[in-house]
């Protein structure tokens, strides 16, 4: 046994001998170390020499500068279809971020402008520059407007140019003459701006810059006393120039002047008519040329004989019908003196029996009132009331709080007949000073509509 084992032991050596020889033979070889490299990236715009030198462009009113970054102006042609003499556009041309990506690592540059040079030091491989502008990142609509761009080189290039250009951009221009007043763009009134040729004004247009494909147009005029709204399709890095016509009628006719037939203006419609028959304790109507909403003045305190007040006309043949029969849709705003805020009060009558409705004793009837409350869907959320022979009493919940629905939950009540102050039947009660504290106070309505859905669809 002793023999056997000695024997193995020196067979054992031998084999790792063997082995440790062969690996001391074996030539490593390492891997090549990449040499890091300054790069430098030439920024530039996609205007070239056309740009002007930078300037600063200031607000209509003159409070402001409308822009933090240096504007530069450069000429446009914009498609033929445009009919539009070149145009001047407005960029930023400073204030951007560089941001240079290289072998996993990340470098910015911020204060970039569109006439620089910048180096990367000590970089290695493929790098990537980036060119952002900060400013109009979360913006949609803008006076003005920004560039961006990316450039690559791979690791055996030094220098690489970047070209700054337009891609998410387009410019909407609204002929401004003595017919047009006002023009908005996406609810945001834009500016009045003079397109420049040699040294000369050519042109005074609305303008807008908006990242929208689609955008909503508005426009007013105080001359003919028009106005109106339509939709104008819009694309990247595209000049969309709206000559407006207006018609002897007052209607105002869009050319769109890139293709399509002229659109037409119809003017926004008052959401409510001023009436002595269905109104009283308001003055001052006016209504907004724009959207239709309508403005009153509340003259009167909450007072039984003169109590602000608005309500549509209802006949006992309409009280057969159901609130689900009824599109119905208000919103309104009060803002008194001290300039706190509040809403008017909106009370339906309604019945769970249909029939010619009280014949004017409203204790017979529940009163769904509408606070301006609404639910996460913007559904209106009414607290129903109910008449005790002695007084009425709010609905509430399991621990007593003031309990507001839908009004969905009263779609099948009848809409009760009133009688109204002034010998006519009524419904869809709107009082504006319940709490006696908006005498003098201006109230706007955005939306009013109480009307059977067999008429208006």
């Amino acid at each position: 046994m002793k023999k056997s084992v000695l024997a193995l032991s020196v067979i054992s050596a031998l084999f790792l001998a063997g082995c440790s020889s062969d690996d001391d033979n074996e030539v490593v070889t390492p891997e090549p170390v990449e040499k890091s490299r300054d790069v430098t990236v030439e920024v530039s715009s996609i205007y070239g020499e056309l740009s002007t030198t930078p300037m600063s462009t200031y607000s209509e009113d003159g409070t402001g500068s409308i822009a933090e970054c240096k504007l530069a102006i450069s000429k446009t042609s914009p498609s033929e279809d445009s009919a539009s003499v070149p145009f001047d556009l407005q960029y930023c041309n400073d204030g951007y971020t560089l941001t240079i990506e290289h072998d996993g690592e990340t470098i910015t540059r911020t204060g970039i402008s569109l006439t620089e040079k910048v180096t990367a030091g000590n970089v290695t491989g493929a790098v990537t520059f980036t060119l952002t502008h900060p400013e109009l990142e979360s913006i949609e609509d803008s006076y003005y407007y920004t560039l961006s761009g990316s450039a690559t080189v791979d690791a055996s290039e030094v220098d690489v140019k970047l070209i700054a250009t337009n891609e998410n951009w387009s410019l909407v221009t609204v002929s401004n003459n003595s017919d047009i007043s006002e023009a908005r763009l996406n609810t945001i009134s834009m500016i009045s701006h003079d397109s420049m040729s040699r040294n000369t004004i050519t042109r005074t247009d609305f303008i807008m810059y908006t990242k929208e494909s689609e955008s909503f147009l508005e426009v007013e005029s105080k001359k003919h006393s028009s106005y109106g709204s339509t939709y104008v399709e819009t694309q990247t890095n595209k000049h969309h120039h709206l000559p407006l016509v207006i018609n002897e009628d007052g209607s105002v006719i869009i050319n769109p002047g890139f293709g399509g037939d002229p659109i037409k203006v119809t003017p926004a419609s008052p959401v409510m008519e001023d009436s002595a028959l269905l109104v009283n304790g308001l003055s001052n109507y006016t209504v907004d040329s724009l959207s239709g909403a309508v403005t009153y003045t509340i003259d009167a305190p909450n007072a039984r004989d003169v109590e602000p007040y608005s309500y549509t006309q209802i006949s006992i043949a309409d009280s057969k019908n159901t609130i689900a029969d009824y599109s119905i849709e208000f919103d309104a705003l009060t803002t008194r003196l001290d300039e706190t805020t509040a809403f008017p009060t909106l009370s339906i009558y309604v019945t769970d029996n249909p029939g010619s409705g009280n014949n004017g004793d409203l204790k017979q009837n529940t009163n769904l009132k509408f606070y301006g409350v609404r639910n996460e869907s913007g559904n209106m959320l009414v607290r129903a009331y109910k008449h005790d022979g002695i007084q009425w009493n709010g609905k509430v919940d399991d621990n007593n709080s003031p309990l507001y629905e839908p009004i969905s939950e009263y779609n099948t009540w009848h809409v009760s007949s009133t009688w109204g102050e002034d010998a006519t039947q009524g419904n869809f009660y709107i009082r504006y000073n319940d709490d006696s504290e908006n005498t003098g106070a201006t109230v706007v309505i955005t939306e009013h509509e109480f009307s059977l859905k067999s008429e208006t669809e």
